[in-house]
């Protein structure tokens, strides 16, 4: 009797899941105006992974600017827009876990492994996660959220105007990277002051 009972809460919670799914995924169709959900699913997924391929991209050619940049104020920079880009991936890839479970529940297939989103935590979530004893696909959610967040109530409390929602603004400078012809050097920019500045390949700032 115990074992029909524990086959039964779960059937009970997987079909709660569905539910959950199912209704969120509908949700999101009506607020977009658009009328195949599945198909809305699949566009966003492709482009939640272009961005993800674009930001991995960026965040690699920093790392190896990082390795030859000598100047400290330099150095902190670039570690500043790596941490970025790392919190912005966290955040893609949760979007795209997020759809992926929404795809599953229409389709009636296997939920999406969490391990494969675990894995992309930065180092920093995933230390701060093991400290306070919980990594979890719901704890790593709630410490994203809690940076967003954390940046709102930063850009309210100066005035400044989110304009692109869960795209830190120092990432807004891609969209103009990403149409460069691929012949030109690759640069890394970073924030000086209030103004973007491009390193070379010697980790020297352009234009000065």
């Amino acid at each position: 009797m115990e074992g029909e009972s524990s086959a039964t809460s779960q059937t009970d919670l997987e079909n709660w899941v569905t539910a959950i799914h199912s209704a969120s995924a509908s949700l999101l169709a009506r607020r977009q105006g658009k009328e195949d959900t599945l198909r809305l699913l699949r566009c966003q997924s492709r482009s939640l992974l272009h961005k993800i391929d674009m930001d991995g991209k960026m965040k690699k050619m920093a790392e190896l600017q990082l390795s030859i940049i000598k100047e400290q104020k330099n150095r902190k920079a670039v570690e500043n827009q790596i941490q970025q880009w790392e919190q912005n991936l966290e955040k893609l890839n949760l979007d795209l876990f997020r759809l992926r479970c929404y795809l599953s529940s229409l389709q009636g297939s296997e939920l999406p492994n969490p391990k494969s989103l675990l894995a992309v935590a930065s180092r920093p979530s995933k230390s701060m996660l093991g400290r306070l004893g919980v990594f979890s696909v719901s704890s790593f959610h709630a410490l994203v959220c809690s940076r967003d967040e954390a940046t709102l109530r930063r850009r309210r409390l100066s005035g400044g105007n989110l304009k692109r929602r869960g795209l830190p603004s120092s990432l807004k400078t891609l969209d103009g990277l990403n149409k460069r012809s691929a012949s030109q050097p690759a640069e890394v920019p970073i924030m000086l002051g209030s103004r973007w500045a491009p390193l070379d390949k010697h980790g020297a700032i352009l234009g000065r």
